[in-house]
């Protein structure tokens, strides 16, 4: 008699103690509503608030030693090979040949390829190498000296890590001029040199965007609140909820529950 209840009321407590299993995936529709068994996480949803508060932290920035002096030596480094070739372009002016004549005239691949290496800093196209060489030395020295400028002021400012681009075009915005030379090889001259002085630190953002992450309280379903109402198409989150309460026939068992 004692083994014989013993048995019977162990099956009864399992079967009052199984969750309802049901057979649920993501799009499918609901034909009845479905509760917690007990207090569950909705992980999905509450990692997805984290992130968003972690992704809304700022950057935090630290000044780079030397950067505005290395940006500003790279610049007369490009400018002196520059200023080498628009000078080589000098020399193949023929005699009696007029200025219009000059800019318009073709020249060979040799000429070409003895200007392309005159340049190793920076890579210029042939039709940018062709407006170097057809450039005077006026409108040369010019260049030089409004984009040098150009940059030293924005070095005077903040040029922060991800915005290089951003004070890339404010230079070419604020300080146009109305050159072939400036409009062809100016922004390949800023793209080559131009550094952020504020670099992002790694460290101290991660941190802030780890506290950030933390502060965001988990989504929780209290026992007897609905997970799925009765009509409502299944999402991802609602699955998870219900698989992490053993409640999908193709969970696993758990014994702990028996």
């Amino acid at each position: 008699v004692v083994l014989v209840g013993a048995v019977l009321m162990f099956g009864l407590f399992c079967a009052v103690s199984a969750p309802e299993r049901y057979s649920l995936t993501v799009g499918s529709i609901s034909h009845q509503t479905i509760t917690a068994t007990k207090d569950v996480v909705d992980e999905i949803t509450t990692e997805s608030r984290r992130q968003a508060a972690a992704d809304a932290v700022e950057p935090t920035y630290h000044f780079q030693e030397g950067a505005s002096e290395q940006v500003l030596s790279d610049l007369a480094a490009i400018f002196d090979e520059l200023r080498t070739t628009q000078q080589y372009g000098l020399t193949l002016r023929r005699e009696g040949e007029t200025d219009a004549q000059f800019r318009n005239r073709e020249f060979t691949e040799t000429e070409l390829e003895y200007a392309r290496g005159l340049i190793t800093t920076i890579t210029l196209s042939d039709y940018q190498i062709e407006t170097l060489l057809r450039t005077d030395t006026d409108t040369m020295e010019e260049m030089i000296s409004t984009v040098t400028t150009a940059v030293q002021n924005t070095l005077n400012t903040t040029i922060r890590e991800g915005q290089v681009t951003q004070s890339i075009n404010n230079i070419l915005q604020i300080y146009r001029v109305e050159t072939s030379l400036f409009q062809n090889i100016v922004p390949t001259v800023l793209k080559s040199c131009i550094a952020p002085n504020m670099v992002i630190d790694q460290e101290a953002t991660e941190l802030a965007r780890q506290k950030a992450r933390d502060a965001v309280e988990p989504v929780v379903y209290l026992q007897g609140q609905n997970i799925i109402r009765e009509g409502e198409r299944v999402s991802r989150n609602q699955v998870e909820m219900l698989r992490a309460l053993g409640m999908l026939q193709d969970n696993a068992y758990d014994y702990s529950v028996y």
